[in-house]
């Protein structure tokens, strides 16, 4: 950021920074409290990115844990059992690598196309969960609808997945569930929802692991609103 190139410049980082920090806090972001990533803690590596090359090559952030030549892992939520036989931090082979480095890892037991980007790579003795349906809290960023079938919703976690419905709405006043099913959502409310998909995803709650814990829904485009898993209890 020093470098003369970048043009940096105090008044235009106080400028985002004033912008940005009041949309965080409207999101539900603690902007003072950032969730630590414990590399003695279990595996997670979200897959974002897969190639052949000498095996199969997977690519993504260290969530938490870490990961060393010869380890034995797990890709969920296939359950398939793979051993790291190389990992490349940028350009370098290292042997070792722990939590929020983005990296790449070579794999045995494993084919390219038997991996879908929102897998995860993980611990075999503390695997994360793999769900069709379970419990979300939301909060919305603008004003939308929220009918059952409604076609252009979609939630956002690492994939693209359709939403089933919405269960209820809690009133923001008396932090209390509604008794009225709502069909639209207003900005700023927050909402409880179960979430059903096709296909068995990775998701962790939120209070487990916040880097897993949330998600995005988007409608015709656009961001309509976050949240964060509630409970993954809902496992078929």
């Amino acid at each position: 950021m020093d470098d003369p190139t970048v043009n940096w410049s105090k008044e235009r980082y106080d400028e985002i920074e004033s912008k940005m920090i009041p949309f965080l806090k409207s999101s539900g972001y603690n902007v003072k409290k950032v969730p630590p990533r414990d590399p003695n803690g279990p595996l997670r590596m979200p897959i974002i990115d897969k190639f052949k090359d000498m095996g199969t090559v997977t690519g993504g952030k260290i969530e938490s844990g870490s990961i060393r030549e010869g380890d034995n892992l797990l890709i969920m939520p296939n359950k398939a059992a793979v051993k790291v036989l190389a990992i490349f931090c940028d350009e370098d082979r290292v042997r070792h690598v722990g939590p929020g480095e983005n990296v790449r890892v070579r794999l045995s037991g494993v084919e390219e196309d038997d991996i879908l980007s929102g897998f995860v790579l993980c611990s075999v003795a503390a695997s994360i969960p793999a769900v069709t349906e379970f419990v979300a809290q939301h909060k919305s960023l603008s004003c939308w609808t929220m009918y059952e079938s409604n076609p252009n919703l979609a939630f956002y976690y690492f994939t693209w997945i359709q939403i089933a419905h919405v269960r209820l709405q809690i009133d923001l006043k008396t932090r209390k569930p509604m008794k009225k099913k709502p069909l639209f959502v207003k900005n700023g409310a927050i909402v409880l929802c179960r979430v059903q998909v096709n296909n068995m995803i990775c998701v962790e709650k939120f209070s487990n692991f916040a880097q897993l814990g949330r998600f995005t829904l988007r409608t015709e485009g656009k961001n309509c609103c976050r949240g964060e898993n509630y409970c993954t209890a809902y496992c078929y």
